[in-house]
């Protein structure tokens, strides 16, 4: 099992443990909150996740040249400078950032980073469908839609596709992320989709989602104790 997705699976087994009570509202339709979750998306360039490495070269002391590991709290070692916080960072920021640090010891601190591993991209899709589990993201793009399918497509006589949660984590911002969609078959036709990112967790419940924030505090942080959980788009308040 690919230990990026233990956090990820443990999480999901705890929304699957909840009961909720009923007379709660349906989540925002997904047309009409389409453009407000892609415009919560990384942009283009690959942004580093826990079990990427990249190779750090000097072109002037090839002595120096290391490799660093993201682990799973998301930060690497790096010669000389220890831990640092990487994820969510593209190559582009991160090098910028290991110039300004080796700068304090180097007048010239030429480098550059190179890919050496690249983790496996994945969302998790949980709860009322046929296949729960990882859904990896092939080509770079992958839809809420999609992966639904991907997982077997929803029980037809249980799933509440109308309360489907959406959370994700914001690297940049470091906080985390929720939407109740109503994700009905109705809606998947809307010219805009809804895309994933990179170990989003997809929830279709057989029960109603009242409150996501109280949802979110009393049946995941118990477990997993998450960063600052903004409840956006949860409806039902």
């Amino acid at each position: 099992m690919r230990g990026d997705s233990v956090l990820a699976r443990r999480l999901t087994s705890i929304l699957c443990a909840g009961t909720l009570g009923s007379c709660a509202s349906m989540g925002r339709p997904l047309p009409d909150v389409a453009a407000e979750i892609n415009g919560t998306l990384e942009p283009g360039a690959l942004s580093l996740v826990p079990g990427d490495s990249v190779e750090v070269r000097f072109v002037h002391m090839p002595d120096w040249n290391h490799e660093a590991r993201v682990r799973p709290d998301g930060r690497a070692a790096f010669l000389l400078l220890g831990d640092l916080d990487v994820t969510g960072l593209d190559f582009d920021t991160l090098t910028k950032r290991l110039v300004d640090a080796y700068g304090k010891d180097l007048q010239q601190p030429d480098l550059s980073l190179l890919a050496r591993d690249v983790a496996p991209r994945f969302v998790v899709v949980q709860g009322e469908v046929h296949h729960p589990g990882d859904v990896a993201i092939s080509g770079g793009h992958l839809t809420l839609v999609e992966a639904i399918g991907r997982a077997g497509g929803p029980l037809k006589e249980t799933a509440r596709l109308e309360d489907t949660l959406l959370l994700r984590w914001l690297p940049r911002e470091k906080k985390q992320v929720a939407w109740k969609i109503d994700a009905r078959m109705d809606y998947w036709g809307n010219p805009m989709p809804i895309q994933l990112q990179p170990f989003d967790v997809i929830f279709i419940p057989n029960t109603p989602i009242d409150r996501v924030d109280i949802f979110v505090d009393q049946y995941i942080r118990r477990l997993i104790p998450l960063p600052i959980f903004i409840p956006v788009g949860s409806g039902g308040r």
